[in-house]
Formats: C-alpha cells, sequence, structure tokens
C-alpha cells in the first residue's frame, strides 16, 4: 500500500477525480471544477505589497486571534513562579466584537484547569460580571475566556479596536482587565 507521500501528482490527480464523481457524480464534478483556475501574476510581489510594513509578530498576533495558529509562540516573555501573571490582550476584531479572547499558550497554566465559570472584573476596581472558561474551543487545549456581551460592551466603551488591555490572571477566581500602565 503507498502512503499519501508516495502519491504522484497524476496519482492524486486521479483520486482526486475518482472522490469527486463518486460523491457528486459527473456533471457536479465537472462543474466543481470549472470554479478553479490555477492563476496568474507573481505571488511574491503580490505579498511584498499585501504585507507591506507589517510585523511577523502582528501577523501572527492576527493569525492566532482568528484561531489560526497556536498562540504559545507569539509571547517569548513568559513570567517565572515569582511574578504576576499579568499579560497584553490585543483587541483584534474577533475579541473586540464578540467578547472573548484566548489565553496566550505561556500564560495558559494561570488558568485553572477545569472548565467553567469565573468571574471577570472590568478594570481594576470596575464591575464584576460573570464569564466562563472553555478549554474546547481551543485544538491546543489552551483557555478561551468568554465574556458575552458585557466583556464586549466594555472592551467597545473603553478601548479601540487593535488596542492592548492588561490582563491579570493572579487568582484562580477572577480574571482582571484593566488599561496597560503605559498607555
Amino acid at each position: 500500500m503507498k502512503l499519501d507521500i508516495d502519491l504522484t501528482p497524476a496519482e492524486i490527480r486521479k483520486e482526486g477525480w475518482e472522490a469527486l464523481v463518486s460523491k457528486l457524480g459527473v456533471a457536479k464534478s465537472l462543474r466543481f471544477l470549472l470554479e478553479y483556475d490555477k492563476g496568474h501574476g507573481d505571488y511574491t510581489v503580490l505579498r511584498r505589497e499585501i504585507f507591506s510594513g507589517q510585523t511577523l509578530g502582528k501577523i501572527l498576533e492576527e493569525m492566532a486571534a482568528e484561531g489560526v495558529v497556536p498562540e504559545e509562540s507569539l509571547q517569548p516573555g513568559v513570567p517565572s513562579g515569582s511574578e504576576r501573571p499579568v499579560f497584553d490582550l490585543t483587541l483584534h476584531p474577533t475579541y473586540y466584537g464578540r467578547g472573548f479572547f484566548n489565553i496566550t499558550g505561556g500564560f495558559d497554566r494561570f488558568v485553572r484547569r477545569e472548565a467553567g465559570s469565573v468571574k471577570l472584573r472590568l478594570g481594576r476596581n470596575g464591575p464584576e460580571i460573570p464569564g466562563r472558561i472553555d478549554r474546547k474551543a481551543n485544538k491546543n487545549g489552551t483557555a478561551r475566556i468568554h465574556g458575552g456581551a458585557k466583556l464586549r460592551d466594555w472592551f467597545q466603551k473603553n478601548f479601540e479596536l487593535r488596542d492592548v488591555v492588561s490582563v491579570d490572571l493572579g487568582s484562580s477566581e477572577i480574571i482582571v482587565f484593566d488599561k496597560r500602565a503605559d498607555a
């Protein structure tokens, strides 16, 4: 038996066509294939235009916010046991507009392992709202914190899109949000 990595391009095309036909039939398979073309142009030039002025770090942050890449590699400065577990959360469109966020991988150890309710304090001395720890949303098992409409509204009232919020994970029972000290 051949492994998938041993297949030639012609064998891959043949197996792909057979899979399409078995699922869609010949006519629908042809219609499906006609939707695609190889494209044109020079991707190297296009890539330079698209990502001009952006750093790799910012691109990776945006990808992590969308769940495309794991977040553990984004912040190399993970606190040691003696430091306060506070990290900077960039309010990417998904977080800003939906009221949840993913814990950066290196800080995940400061969030309790069991899913369930957690209090969210909006500002150092602000009101508390109910939140939820979700350990199934991210493929890598890191925590996603849901605060819903109340967290979303607080983000939008106090910050702009892509602002940075300080997130204090010093307690297993409450997560505290605040403006960054240097903001």
